[in-house]
């Protein structure tokens, strides 16, 4: 199953903590092995009192977007270093519209790397440092297993995972960004034809749509649902200088964002 569904099934059952979640699902030909790829891990007693199947479940979702992310970004790279080669054979009338794929490229892996930046970073580091801080005033095993759900709490709180309407856009522009280096990739040629600047438009418009969506889709949350998360801090990381201002309110009327299942 893809990671929006491995999601949803932990959020249906997430009053049953400590139960082995079902995650068998049919057969899914359309997904690619990056999608599906997870590790699992069978844990000994007694430490599956605390990495039970529950909370594996939470690292392993963790591990997924991390993983297709990096897949992106490398993706982005690879698509970097083909277009600066072709380009230096191109005519000047050429060169001109592929800038305009070159400002997408770097547009989509500014996104990327500012949002693996954030979870690893401001996220993943700081609170597995404040985790393991803790544990060293530990008394009981009691403590260990609410000190460790805290610690997975709030790392999947803040990388996005218990907000379903803002995974959504986050793994679709994931999607758009592959099938754009795909197309530069097989595509690519000194011939730069009307066709082609047409479907470099429809990318930059479809990573839009779902970049705003995840802007707004944060910024549109009350403390409440936020519950201390700070998904605040990506809205800034991405729109670090404010380029999406005017975009972000004009698309956040036209664009809602999905609501959360």
């Amino acid at each position: 199953m893809d990671l929006i569904e491995q999601v949803s099934k932990m959020n249906e059952t997430s009053s049953q903590k400590n139960i082995e979640v079902d995650f068998t699902s049919p057969y899914n030909s359309s997904l690619s092995g990056l999608e599906c790829f997870a590790f699992g891990y069978k844990v000994e007693w007694p430490v599956s009192i605390i990495l039970n199947p529950w909370s594996l479940s939470q690292y392993q979702m963790l591990f997924r977007l991390l993983f297709y992310c990096k897949h992106v970004e490398r993706q982005l790279c690879k698509v970097w270093i083909e277009m600066c080669g072709i380009s230096k054979g191109m005519s000047k009338e050429n060169k001109t519209q592929w800038r305009i794929a070159f400002a997408l490229r770097q547009r989509m892996f500014n996104a990327i790397q500012h949002l693996e930046n954030y979870m690893l970073i401001e996220i993943i580091e700081p609170n597995w440092h404040a985790f393991t801080e803790r544990m060293k005033n530990v008394r009981n095993i009691d403590e260990v297993i609410i000190i460790h759900q805290d610690f997975l709490h709030v790392c999947l709180q803040n990388c996005c995972l218990n907000h379903l309407n803002i995974l959504r856009p986050v793994i679709s522009m994931c999607g758009v960004c592959l099938n754009f280096a795909k197309f530069i990739q097989r595509d690519a040629g000194i011939n730069v034809s009307i066709q082609w600047q047409e479907n470099i438009k429809e990318y930059g418009k479809q990573f839009d749509t779902f970049l705003f969506q995840l802007l707004n889709s944060i910024k549109e949350m009350t403390s409440d649902q936020l519950g201390g998360a700070k998904l605040v801090n990506l809205v800034h990381a991405i729109n670090f200088n404010s380029y999406y201002n005017e975009n972000i309110e004009e698309n956040g009327v036209k664009n809602k964002p999905a609501q959360s299942e």
